[in-house]
């Protein structure tokens, strides 16, 4: 796994608190299906699956999908490893990219590949500028990312954000989070 980028920590106590908590804040708005793309050691996918959400969590990391097989198992979830960029489309009634379109250098071709709700978030270039992240290809202002989820095919219809570790309304904190959709 990749040293400095993901949180791994075997329980969610370990975990920033901001991540866990966009995950414990996603729920409300689910049902069904989901997919959790990028899900890395997989504690946001089992916060979903003890909601009652069936999951497929998929990472590209061979060793954090294995970790989170060890350490966030629950028969809700089914863990995949998944390269996003060469996937086929994702049937899913829910899309959750929580801290992984900032890591693709195109993201377009997956979101254009997806349908349903999706519940997107990434750093807020207003607030936390990029500044050549080892892991990071950019980070997005709000126009920026409404026109990417735009492009996409996606109409956004509520935004949230973080300015500290809980998800409120409208809020231009350190982490932009879209609702969006796509019929």
């Amino acid at each position: 796994m990749r040293e400095g980028e993901r949180q791994v920590s075997p329980t969610v106590n370990g975990v920033r608190l901001d991540h866990v908590n966009r995950y414990k804040w996603v729920v409300q708005y689910l049902n069904g299906t989901v997919l959790d793309a990028a899900c890395g050691i997989g504690y946001g996918s089992k916060i979903m699956a003890e909601s009652g959400l069936r999951v497929r969590a998929i990472d590209v990391d061979r060793e954090a999908i294995d970790y989170a097989g060890a350490y966030y198992n629950h028969s809700g979830i089914d863990y995949q490893c998944v390269d996003i960029r060469n996937a086929a489309p994702f049937l899913s009634d829910n899309t959750v990219a929580f801290e992984m379109i900032e890591h693709v250098p195109d993201p377009l071709p997956f979101l254009k590949r997806i349908k349903g709700h999706l519940f997107a978030s990434v750093p807020n270039e207003d607030v936390f500028p990029y500044l050549n992240y080892k892991y990071h290809y950019r980070h997005y202002t709000k126009q920026e990312f409404s026109d990417l989820l735009t492009e996409a095919g996606f109409t956004v219809t509520r935004w949230f954000g973080q300015i500290g570790d809980e998800v409120e309304p409208n809020a231009n904190g350190r982490t932009l989070i879209a609702a969006a959709v796509k019929i």
